[in-house]
């Protein structure tokens, strides 16, 4: 009996260092990391360009000035004490943001997107309007601009952005990517992502749509952001109602997809 007592607390530790129970405060620009075991985490902050990642074993300090990302991917639970998050990281898919007062500062007219730049806070309305109805976005969104190489969505409510056209990109990534789940190696919502980008465009920014297709058209950008959004665009002959009208099939019909379905539904077209 004796025994077997040892071997259940054993199994206890076990469990816990490798799927840990993990705690994480924030406040003032310091976010703390306390854990029962071995944590993995990535984290990208405004004193850095890309994500970092590492493996933790029961504490972990990180600095912010104004944002910060933090995903904590092996815990089996979380506690949760932080003043400045936007948003908390419920799956192992999404993440905790942390955004220091008023950093964004500022709002939409319809108070649906919050921003740290004005012109961005009022595109955010812009392109609402345009996709409601069509696509799915969700009644808050933050919007962070970021001096970054690439525009990412952490899902489900943040998007950190470099431009107009890759914001497009990222709110469509709510839907497609998000409320249809997509794989790591699937393709399929960057194409749709970038076809309803060329849609907008095309509406309000002529001219850079002009540069876009062309920019496709002529290999500048890998597959899923260049050939294959125009093989696909083509296809519906470059025509708004029946891209969406494609795109809404799929937004009743799946909440998971990958690149084999997908093709198999656009082939019955």
């Amino acid at each position: 009996m004796k025994y077997k007592f040892f071997v259940f607390i054993f199994l206890v530790i076990l469990v816990l260092l490798f799927y840990p129970i993990t705690f994480i405060t924030e406040f003032s620009g310091t976010v703390r990391i306390y854990c029962s075991g071995m944590f993995r985490y990535f984290y990208f902050s405004d004193k850095q360009t890309s994500f970092s990642q590492g493996v933790g074993f029961f504490y972990k300090e990180f600095l912010y000035d104004d944002y910060a990302v933090l995903n904590t991917e092996n815990s089996i639970f979380r506690i949760n004490r932080c003043d400045n998050a936007v948003q908390i990281q419920k799956e192992k898919e999404t993440a905790y943001v942390f955004v220091s007062k008023d950093y964004l500062s500022f709002t939409s007219e319809d108070t649906s997107f919050v921003s740290n730049k004005k012109w961005l806070a009022e595109e955010a309305k812009d392109i609402n309007d345009y996709f409601r109805g069509k696509v799915i976005f969700p009644s808050k969104m933050f919007v962070i601009y970021a001096n970054i190489p690439r525009s990412f969505h952490i899902s489900p409510y943040v998007i950190f952005v470099n431009s107009i056209k890759d914001m497009i990109h990222e709110f469509n990534h709510y839907t497609f990517g998000y409320y249809i789940k997509d794989g790591v190696s699937d393709t399929w919502a960057e194409i749709l992502c970038e076809t309803n980008t060329l849609l907008y465009l095309k509406k309000k920014y002529p001219m850079l749509y002009e540069s876009e297709l062309e920019l496709k058209s002529i290999g500048f950008y890998p597959q899923e952001y260049g050939s294959k959004v125009m093989d696909f665009y083509k296809k519906f002959n470059c025509e708004e109602i029946k891209i969406f009208s494609f795109e809404k099939a799929l937004i009743d019909s799946q909440k998971k997809m990958n690149d084999k379905v997908f093709y198999s539904l656009l082939g019955s077209e």
